[in-house]
């Protein structure tokens, strides 16, 4: 029976459960999750993830300053492993101009695409993030029943790049990958109409809306850039987490029997 969590309450939530790993095999159902971050949840879904999805673990991917702004809710007995994925990039950027104005930050990354892409390689170049992904590659090899969710804020960036990564360890062929990054423009498309409808009625400029726009959807183009990248340094993306993440056959091997039927 399927599991129906508002997408008004956990947004971009979805489960990976279904995906096909090859060798007749699929991801199974409630055991990898994916979201935004989870706060302010309504109560009947916060019971949901606890009672049906048996939620074991929550992996969060941002950083200090946005988990204080917006703390996750508390989930009584759920494991909770905060990683900053990011610090490098944020490192880079102050280096790169020392100007708090957003519009200044993105206009030294020659615009908002262009920043975007520079996000994209963090996550699969910078030591930051390749730590991190390690540790969550960690939580799952130790998970031995019940469901893991990770997140960062709008669950589409660091979150689509995990996904990619744990559904590469487990054998998905990369048109699947991309489908699954691809649903989050249709997954936020309410929230994102919201926030802008918001940000308009609070007056700020097309300019600031536009960088807006582009900043809360997923593009091809970034993920993209990210397999670029992995192909550059490694030969193909597959190979570039097990190599940088330092991931053996053994444990790939593991990852399998436990997410895969």
């Amino acid at each position: 029976m399927a599991v129906s969590i508002s997408q008004t309450s956990i947004v971009n939530f979805r489960d990976l459960g279904g995906i096909p790993v090859g060798n007749g095999k699929r991801v199974k159902s409630r055991r990898i999750l994916r979201s935004g971050e989870l706060a302010g949840l309504h109560p009947a879904d916060r019971e949901l993830l606890i009672r049906e999805f048996n939620l074991k673990t929550i992996v969060d991917f941002r950083s200090d300053e946005e988990i204080a702004k917006s703390p996750n809710d508390v989930f009584e007995g759920v494991r909770t492993l905060k990683i900053d994925l990011l610090r490098d990039q944020r490192k880079r950027e102050d280096e790169l101009t020392s100007s708090k104005d957003d519009l200044a930050k993105i206009a030294a990354f020659g615009g908002m695409t262009g920043m975007m892409k520079a996000v994209y390689r963090s996550l699969v170049s910078d030591p930051s993030a390749l730590e991190g992904y390690r540790q969550y590659v960690d939580e799952y090899l130790a998970l031995e029943e019940g469901s893991l969710i990770f997140h960062c804020y709008a669950g589409k960036d660091r979150t689509g790049v995990a996904a990619a990564i744990i559904l590469s360890l487990l054998g998905a062929d990369e048109r699947d990958i991309f489908t699954d990054y691809l649903l989050t423009n249709e997954l936020r498309a309410e929230i994102n109409s919201r926030l802008l409808a918001q940000l308009r009625a609070e007056g700020a400029t097309e300019q600031y809306l536009e960088n807006y726009t582009i900043a809360m959807c997923v593009d091809e183009a970034y993920l993209r850039h990210a397999y670029e990248i992995a192909r550059e340094e490694s030969g193909s993306f597959p190979e570039h987490i097990i190599r940088k993440l330092h991931i053996t056959p053994g444990e790939i091997a593991r990852l399998q029997a436990l997410y895969t039927e």
